[in-house]
This record gives C-alpha cells, structure tokens and sequence, in this order.
C-alpha cells in the first residue's frame, strides 16, 4: 500500500497530471508488481518525460527510507527530491538545495513579531558574504520584505547587490505568463537566465524564471510547473484558447490573494437554472438584480473572459466580484450572476462546505467549476474524455 502512497505523492506533485478512467494520455510508474497510472491533456513534453524518468529511477530508493506508516515529513523529501531536480533541469549552476534550506531558515523567523519575508533575485557573477551566515541575519532578515526591494545574489546565494524596483522598470506584459499578479515587478527585471525567489507573508515560496513560475511550496507541499502544460490543460478543459487563457490567469491570481471564490462556466445555460437567489442574476435572459448589484451591473456585466485580447482593464474588478459569497457564472461574452447560491444536486454524496457543495453540484447540473479555496487551493471539475469519446469524472488540483 505504501508504495501506491509514494507514486501516488510523486504525480501529485506536477499539478496538471490527474486521475481517471478515461483519458487522451495515459502515463505510468511502476515498483515490481505495483502500477500506478496518471493522466494527462497533452503528451508530456519532452522536459515533463525527463521528469517521469527521474521519478521512475527513485522510486526504488525513496521507498527504501519510507517508515513503514509513511509520514507527512518523509513524504514531503520525496517531493522536495522532485522540485529539486527540476530546477536543477532548468539550470543546474545554481545550488538550489543551499537556498532551498536558507529558505526554510527564514521561514521560522520573526521580526518584532512579523513573519520574515525574503526576495532574491538569482544571477550570473560571484558575489562575497553568504546571506546564510548567522552573524548577519538580525540586518539581514528585515532588509527585503517589500513587494520591490531585493537582495540580488549569485549562483552560491552570495551577496551582489541590495535594490529596489523602479515604478518605471514594471511593464505589463501583453502576453500570458504564469506569474501571480503581485510578483510582475519581477517579472518585469528578470532577464534570460535569471530566476527569483520569494518567501510571502503567508509562508508561501515561490520560484520563477523570465517565462513564468517554476516551482512553490505552499502550505507545506512542493508542485513544479511546466507552464505551457498547465495553460493547455486549463484551456482544453475549459473548450477555448482564448477562455482558457483568460481564465489561466485570473485562477491563480485568486488563489495567491487567499480570497476564497467559485468560478462557473455555464455556457449552456445550464447552472443557472438551478440559482436560487434570483437577486444575483445580473444578465442572461431575465435580469433581476438587487438594488447593490444593479449598481454595479453595467460596469461588470460586459466583462468579456471570452475576448481575443488579455483580460488587463477590468482584471481586477473581476478578482474583487469574485470575492462575494457565492459564484461567478458566466459564458464567453458575459457574466450571468454575481455571488449566486446554487441548488445542491440531488445526486450529491456527503461534501463539507459550502463552496464544495456548490462545485460538486454546478459540475452535476453541466457547468465546469473552479472553486477557490480560502488557502489558496485551486480545484477544477471536468469530465476527462478518451480518443473513443467515453467520458469520466475528473479533477485538476493546483496550488
């Protein structure tokens, strides 16, 4: 059983492979006798295959360290062993264990009573003093815990130089990137062959290149990402390139606020139907806002996640609606409802709380959910397809 438990933490550790029964791609790990399938939208890129074959080649030797009851910490090294050697693949100078363990010093202090924060921006050169040595961290620990100022090191987390960012060096992007909005000050300075690391108040890590996240640890849990990947997942879920994207985005911008939300794309009408406030109803066919929401309506109702052109003007008026208690519903060309109760399915099984009820039965009434955890938690419910057209349940869980 433990061996399954080991596989099985492994795949979870690349958020966009999945389980179930039917599926385009199916991938495999196996210890003797024991095989454990995953799946996939896409083939895996040729990066993704190299990873599948470093998880294959360890299995043998984490499974050999693992206590017979696995435990949450022996669990967490296997995929500690996996985010590592997948920045090792994206440059293997750096010596990520060093800053990995810098970071998780850091994480477990204070200053006057306030969590440590910490962002390091990754570059060529050699540099003198180590930020890990213990004679400095009293000056250093309080140094980089503004949202633009940075200790800039090299490969060996030696020290080159102490900045801040320029309002003027920050540019949107008019690209998709998987960025979280509140590191594109980063994103703006980093240049080919850089990476950034950032440790959030919430304890969060996050590392990045240029071309988008690379690797988090949250709550506890490691996930790497390949970024084409997820973006074609989203978007082969969703059914649209343009959706997809849109919807890329905004997902995970929610999820690093910790702004708990429902996302429901109902473009067959179907969810809506099953709304049973009726005051939230804010487009469609038969409008019947409150007095609140109709305030608001011409303002919101036109946001367009659908349009060809990247949701920037009205982005953040969709992250403060999609805040209220209650879901989102939308199709492509507009939004339907804001902060919506929806009936729970009659098939429903025993779900705890209610935006997990309220997912489980849009998914049943024919929508695709996105539920938002308050923790950052990013689940989404599909129906996973083979080349033959049969169709099951399926859920891509990313953090």
């Amino acid at each position: 059983m433990y061996k399954n438990i080991v596989m099985e933490t492994a795949v979870a550790t690349v958020p966009h492979w999945y389980s179930s029964e039917y599926a385009k791609n199916t991938c495999e790990l196996f210890v003797g006798k024991d095989i454990f399938s995953f799946q996939s939208h896409s083939p895996l890129t040729p990066k993704l295959r190299l990873l599948q074959e470093f998880i294959q080649s360890s299995l043998d030797n984490w499974i050999s360290k693992m206590p017979a009851s696995p435990t949450p910490r022996a669990l967490q090294q296997v995929e500690e062993d996996i985010a590592v050697h997948w920045l090792e693949m994206s440059n293997p100078a750096v010596k990520w264990n060093k800053f990995i363990a810098y970071i998780e010093h850091v994480r477990f202090r204070t200053y006057e009573n306030s969590r440590v924060m910490t962002n390091l921006i990754i570059g060529s050169g050699q540099g003198t003093l180590s930020l890990a040595d213990r004679t400095i961290q009293k000056i250093v620990d309080p140094l980089s815990s503004s949202m633009q100022v940075y200790f800039r090191v090299d490969r060996e987390l030696r020290f080159l130089d102490y900045q801040e960012i320029l309002w003027k060096e920050v540019s949107e992007s008019s690209e998709y990137r998987f960025i979280p909005e509140f590191l594109e000050p980063f994103a703006s300075i980093l240049q080919a062959g850089e990476f950034s690391m950032h440790l959030h108040r919430h304890g969060d890590l996050f590392i990045m290149d240029s071309r988008g996240l690379l690797a988090a640890n949250r709550k506890g849990r490691w996930h790497v990402y390949d970024a084409q990947a997820v973006k074609y997942s989203v978007c082969d879920i969703m059914g649209g390139l343009t959706l997809g994207n849109n919807l890329f985005e905004l997902m995970f911008d929610l999820s690093y606020r910790r702004h708990g939300a429902l996302l429901v794309y109902d473009p067959e009408y179907k969810v809506m139907g099953q709304v049973v406030n009726p005051q939230s109803i804010i487009g469609g066919e038969s409008p019947s806002p409150d007095a609140a929401r109709a305030m608001i309506a011409p303002v919101i109702r036109d946001i367009q996640l659908g349009r060809m052109d990247r949701l920037v003007k009205k982005k953040n008026l969709f992250l403060e609606i999609a805040g209220l208690d209650g879901a989102v519903i939308f199709n492509d060309q507009e939004l339907f409802a804001v902060g919506a109760m929806i009936k729970p399915h009659p098939s429903l099984g025993s779900y705890l709380g209610a935006r997990t009820i309220a997912a489980q039965s849009a998914y049943r009434y024919g929508g695709i959910p996105i539920k938002v955890s308050i923790d950052g938690e990013i689940q989404i419910l599909f129906g996973s397809c083979d080349h033959e057209g049969r169709t099951s349940d399926a859920e891509l869980t990313l953090m």
